[in-house]
């Protein structure tokens, strides 16, 4: 049974009701004044102070041949407190560290020109000594997890989820920091 708000200047909203005792839905039409729900305060707006991720400033190298997945890789770590140097080559990698030993490294298997990552994780090595290093792939091949996982590195297929980078991440910073023995 229709029930009717004394105010009329606003629009209609249906709320269903329970079933009546003819076993049957009625539906009641309420009326809310515009002027009620327009004069109603919002509440403010709360602004956090952006929490910093844990990863204390740590230098990452990505290697992606696909700029878009190096770009997003590169903000994504960027947002978790990283200072990231993201190229498309092992060689362009070289170039922009302009010396500095990166803490981690974070390569795609595949790159361009034929060139697998873990090419790219040997220049990189053989220029700054042992580095903490994971690869992204999306080939699911046996060979390829074979070859990354042979010698050591971990793997993420892609896409990757952020946690499980995250969490790889957090293992390759602590390593990186381990004291050499």
């Amino acid at each position: 049974m229709p029930q009717r708000s004394r105010r009329s200047a606003a629009p209609p909203f249906a709320q269903h009701s329970p079933i009546t005792e003819q076993g049957r839905c009625d539906v009641d039409e309420v009326k809310a004044s515009t002027a009620e729900v327009a004069s109603t305060p919002l509440p403010q707006a709360v602004v956090l102070p952006r929490r910093r991720g844990g990863f204390g400033d740590a230098l990452i190298v990505c290697i992606d041949n696909d700029a878009a997945i190096l770009d997003g890789m590169v903000a994504l770590l960027r947002g978790w407190d990283c200072r990231v140097i993201g190229a498309r080559t092992a060689e362009e990698a070289l170039t922009r560290l302009e010396g500095q030993r990166p803490e981690v490294a974070i390569v795609d298997y595949h790159l361009d020109g034929g060139v697998t990552g873990l090419v790219a994780i040997d220049g990189l090595r053989a220029r700054y000594g042992e580095i903490p290093a994971a690869f992204l792939t999306a080939d699911h091949s046996e060979p390829a997890r074979e070859l990354i996982t042979g010698r050591g590195y971990p793997l993420l297929y892609k896409p990757v989820k952020p946690a499980a980078l995250r969490a790889l991440l957090g293992r390759l910073v602590q390593l990186a920091h381990r004291p050499v023995r």
